[in-house]
């Protein structure tokens, strides 16, 4: 008995000693294979740096040419138009109300110069007739000295004369007795030659009393036709005859540039674009300026990516990065542009977002409607 149970164990021993199946060892292959597959895309995500970018194109704002209302559309979303192109027709619905308004200020204008003309020729004819009349007064004076200076003067001549002829008995008390004694020549006394040189002196004098009267009412004369040649002008600027002038002119050039402008105004395309959203629908009234629609460039695609200033160092331009469009769609990008500062009102400076430009490279990005969010992806070692 014991003999025949020895074999049995033996053989049940081997059995269990027998190599794996081919089955379990690729399964357990593919195991060991996921497993590390996982664990070095697992590391490596943790140095794998992920921010969100937006989709850009350059832009061409088209804006309202005058303040009217927007009565049609020429052109619809995603249209491609070039230069010159037709987008929008406005109607300016205001401009027979502001000619008419205009018209009304000119008329105002003109009425208001009239006036202004008629009281600085009034004032002017008042002030000129005083002028006159001063400068009359004045001449008049000027006539009277000098008629008393050529009286002195013979005065002076005269006695003179009657000094240097000797000594007479007539006593000399007037100008009168000077004339009756030169027509009746006499011995002269020593008194009357004293009495005659002080006549004299006293015509010298006032001879040279009379010459300085006689500058004084030539420049008071000189200042009177001055003040008379500018007057006019004077009365109208102070009518301000040329500051309602000015203000008429400028009235009169507004009604002309209403007059000129077209009741209908078409909007035209700058450049070349596509045509993106119109910011007004038919019907609105609009401002001059005001932003109609934009016109996209959608064959020069880039991205604007936002990055915290202290992921900054692993970005510089000339870099390459991955980018995931929506539909999990990979293509690259270059990092172009950094701008030089940051705006930190609003955040510290180490989470400071920074706009850096990314343009295409390699196969074409697909088309997706600008603003359209993008991943960039920096993976590990960068």
């Amino acid at each position: 008995m014991q003999t025949s149970t020895q074999p049995e164990e033996s053989e049940v021993a081997s059995r269990g000693r027998l190599p794996a199946s081919p089955r379990r060892a690729l399964l357990f292959g593919l195991c060991a294979l996921a497993a590390g597959w996982y664990g070095t895309h697992w590391l490596n995500g943790r140095n794998e740096l992920v921010l969100r970018g937006v989709v850009a194109v350059p832009t061409t704002i088209v804006a309202a040419p005058l303040d009217g209302r927007l009565i049609e559309l020429n052109a619809t979303e995603y249209d491609i138009v070039h230069g010159g192109g037709s987008l929008a027709l406005f109607e300016n619905d205001q401009l027979a109300s502001q000619i008419e308004t205009q018209q009304q200020r000119v008329s105002q204008l003109q009425d208001e110069l009239t006036v202004a003309e008629a009281r600085a020729d009034v004032d002017l004819a008042w002030r000129q007739k005083d002028l006159q009349t001063e400068i009359h007064g004045t001449q008049i004076e000027s006539s009277n000295l000098l008629k008393q200076k050529l009286m002195r003067n013979v005065e002076r001549l005269a006695w003179n004369d009657f000094k240097r002829s000797g000594d007479s008995p007539i006593q000399l008390t007037s100008t009168e007795e000077l004339f009756l004694t030169l027509r009746a020549p006499q011995l002269r006394s020593e008194e009357q030659q004293l009495r005659a040189a002080l006549k004299e002196e006293a015509s010298r004098n006032a001879a040279e009393v009379l010459d300085v009267q006689i500058v004084l009412c030539d420049q008071r004369l000189a200042e009177l036709r001055q003040l008379s040649a500018r007057l006019p002008n004077k009365v109208k600027q102070a009518a301000g005859l040329e500051r309602a002038r000015n203000k008429l002119q400028a009235a009169e050039q507004e009604l002309t540039r209403l007059e000129m402008q077209p009741q209908r105004v078409t909007l035209s395309a700058p450049s070349y674009g596509v045509v993106g959203v119109f910011r007004q629908a038919v019907g609105t009234s609009v401002v001059r300026g005001e932003t109609i629609v934009e016109l996209l460039d959608l064959d020069r695609p880039f991205l604007i990516a936002k990055v915290p200033s202290v992921r900054l160092h692993r970005f510089a331009p000339g870099f390459e990065v991955t980018l995931r469009f929506p539909g999990s769609v990979e293509r690259s990008g270059r990092v172009t542009s950094i701008p030089p500062q940051t705006n930190t009102e609003s955040t510290s400076p180490d989470d400071a977002p920074i706009s850096v430009r990314i343009d295409p490279t390699g196969k074409l990005w697909p088309r997706v409607p600008v603003g359209s969010g993008v991943e960039v992806i920096i993976g590990q070692g960068s």
